[in-house]
């Protein structure tokens, strides 16, 4: 059993289904994993679908299109209690129905990506216009001897679709009940 799992979200009812990631011009760097804190803008919000008016509950943690790693404020302090090296926690104000403030979150950035991934054993197919980008696996497989045991969160080098997170920091996160995240297993992961 791999050391690290896959960061997933699940659905919580009656609440919000995030929409779009606005105010933020820095998509290559939080898919790829480039530090961006110093640029990360102070008014990036999060909108909710209006296809769902009647969901307006929070959760701890929220499905969104970017994969990012989303967190609320209790979560993220939870987290970097743990003092995770090369993560940024980026402000993400959640905006309701009505385009008001509605929670305070985070996007929990992993910098610094690892080059861990065994992508001959993973099934990777590599992007045939950026040869340093794989975009597609069947299935994690990781070279754990490659990974430093103090990254907490990471993503991984040439596949950036997902956020690993330490099994024991995934099971102290179960322990404390936060909602909407589910944890995957490297190698029942299977990219959307």
């Amino acid at each position: 059993m791999s050391n690290y799992v896959v960061w997933s979200t699940q659905v919580v009812p009656h609440c919000f289904v995030l929409d779009e990631l606005e105010g933020v011009d820095l998509d290559v760097e939080l898919r790829m994993g480039r530090p961006c804190a110093n640029a990360f803008p102070s008014k990036a919000v999060y909108t909710v679908d209006p296809e769902f008016p009647n969901n307006i509950g929070l959760a701890d943690a929220f499905y969104n299109s970017n994969r990012l790693a989303l967190a609320s404020e209790n979560l993220k302090d939870f987290v970097a209690a743990w003092n995770p090296p090369d993560v940024e926690f980026l402000p993400v104000t959640l905006l309701n129905h009505k385009s008001r403030p509605a929670g305070k979150y985070f996007i929990l950035h992993p910098v610094n990506p690892v080059d861990a991934l065994k992508p001959k054993e993973s099934g990777a197919k590599w992007s045939k216009e950026n040869n340093q980008r794989i975009e597609k696996v069947s299935k994690l497989v990781l070279d754990e001897n490659k990974i430093d045991r103090s990254r907490l969160l990471f993503k991984l080098k040439y596949f950036y679709k997902c956020v690993l997170i330490r099994r024991d920091l995934a099971e102290a996160i179960t322990a404390k009940g936060f909602t909407g995240l589910q944890w995957t297993e490297c190698a029942k992961y299977r990219p959307l």
